[in-house]
């Protein structure tokens, strides 16, 4: 009996000492002090507990791997934890690992097929996979069973957007927008698809509502200006461009844009600067790019560049009748005497004698006939 009551007492400090060591492990976990937490962990019993401990201390640190196999071993223990099967799946998704991530989602709704936020997790992951017709369809349950979240409307309402379903589109779209107005990504999708509509001011209001939400994204300043220089309002869209530019400075198209509408504004010196600056970035053929400069050089009366623009062009396609033509009304501006401008269009005619732009040369070849004679030269 003595000894009966020794072991019960052996036992009792035991348990005691080891709920008092299983408190300070707990008590360096709440700190953020997760090695030494680990360490005491290790220290106590392997269950269920310590090891669901330990893989959050590591997943703390960053460790996925081990605490991957700690939240394995907590399953191994007990398959129905779901909170822990949770905690995995996302360490699958956070390292990539979608396939895993499937199968343990996959896992998790066996266990409870009622909870939409597994069928949203699980429909995230086949986005990843590619796979749009399974993600569609646990969006829907997710939906079935919540029709409150909001990201899983813009999953449903983004996809019937791409597909042009509009009626389905906007019937989750006026769902998400009704619960929350000032959901970004809902306001954006509704702003895209105006502008598709060609509805360019109702999708203006969508992407200035965005602006005004703190969304100043490149994103946004570039739907701004595309909307306003559909409008013709042409110095909101370069100021909205130009912003865009600032947080994408190498954008080529954006310099291209920025070149035409300048000059749409006769602004020839801006616009001759950002063609030039998309013509330093290039190594593809650019003629149509070098014509466009010239172009514009042309219209400040810079003719001598003008040409040289041209001849660029014409390195990228020595064949092109139409640069060839464009040099040659250059020169009938530039050449000071009329015997050059003449030749000039005499040359083109001989190489060129059966061309579309024959008419208006023959025009221009008249009237400097004219002009040279009443000048008597």
């Amino acid at each position: 009996m003595r000894l009966i009551i020794i072991l019960l007492i052996c036992c009792y400090f035991k348990a005691e000492a080891q709920t008092s060591a299983l408190k300070v492990a707990d008590s360096l976990f709440q700190y953020g002090k997760y090695s030494e937490a680990i360490q005491n962990y290790k220290e106590e019993n392997s269950t269920e507990y310590t090891f669901t401990k330990i893989a959050e201390s590591y997943a703390a640190l960053g460790n996925y791997s081990k605490a991957k196999s700690n939240y394995k071993l907590v399953l191994e223990i007990n398959p129905k934890n779901e909170l822990v099967g949770y905690q995995l799946a996302k360490i699958f998704t956070l390292t990539k690992d979608y396939i895993k991530a499937k199968e343990q989602y996959l896992s998790l709704i066996d266990l409870d097929y009622k909870n939409p936020n597994y069928h949203y997790q699980l429909g995230l992951i086949y986005i990843t996979l590619n796979d749009e017709f399974s993600a569609q369809s646990r969006f829907f349950s997710a939906y079935e069973l919540d029709k409150s979240n909001q990201n899983n409307l813009y999953q449903l309402a983004k996809y019937h957007f791409k597909k042009n379903n509009e009626t389905t589109f906007f019937k989750y779209l006026n769902e998400g927008l009704a619960a929350y107005p000032d959901n970004k990504a809902l306001i954006s999708l509704k702003g895209q698809h105006a502008y598709n509509a060609d509805n360019y001011k109702k999708a203006l209001l969508q992407f200035e509502k965005l602006l005004n939400l703190n969304e100043a994204t490149e994103f946004v300043f570039e739907k701004l200006s595309l909307c306003h220089e559909k409008l013709y309002q042409d110095k909101k869209a370069i100021d909205y461009l130009e912003k865009a530019l600032a947080l994408n400075k190498t954008n080529s198209n954006y310099l291209l844009r920025l070149g035409k509408l300048h000059a749409r504004l006769e602004q020839f010196s801006k616009s001759q600067y950002y063609y030039e600056f998309f013509l330093k970035q290039q190594d593809v053929s650019l003629e149509s790019e070098y014509a466009a400069l010239a172009m514009t050089l042309s219209r400040q009366k810079r003719y001598a560049d003008a040409i040289k623009a041209y001849k660029n062009a014409l390195r990228f396609n020595p064949k092109s009748e139409r640069i060839k033509f464009l040099i040659v009304i250059v020169k009938t501006e530039y050449y000071k005497d009329y015997d050059s401008k003449i030749e000039a269009i005499e040359t083109f005619k001989k190489q060129y004698p059966k061309s579309v732009f024959l008419p208006m040369l023959e025009h221009k070849y008249s009237e400097l006939k004219k002009e040279k004679f009443h000048n008597g030269e």
